[in-house]
């Protein structure tokens, strides 16, 4: 993954977040949080999920409005939630998804 400068092995990412932050003068901005298997960083770009997910390999796939994981990471699927390996809060799979998901994580053929 290369975005805003940043060089990434991608299999090193878990997951990638959006989130909105209120910016002195010019209103509210939207910036991705990458997040690393090791936990112990994360790196923040100025990106869409469009623009990443074009550099990143099919195992990576936007769950929600707000998360792409790396489908490699997947430790545990209850229903609409998922585990991370690593992690211990689930992860949404929005309705509009989860055909999809069930699909790319072998549930469903």
């Amino acid at each position: 993954l290369n975005v805003s400068n940043l060089k990434v092995n991608a299999t090193s990412i878990t997951h990638i977040s959006s989130q909105t932050f209120e910016q002195s003068g010019s209103g509210d901005s939207r910036v991705k949080i990458i997040h690393y298997a090791d936990q112990q960083k994360t790196d923040s770009v100025y990106s869409t999920f469009d623009a990443i997910l074009e550099q990143l390999s099919g195992n990576f796939m936007q769950i929600n409005k707000n998360q792409i994981v790396n489908l490699d990471k997947i430790h545990k699927v209850q229903g609409s939630e998922i585990y991370l390996a690593g992690t211990s809060k689930p992860f949404f799979v929005s309705e509009n998804r989860k055909d999809e998901f069930d699909v790319r994580i072998g549930k469903i053929n």
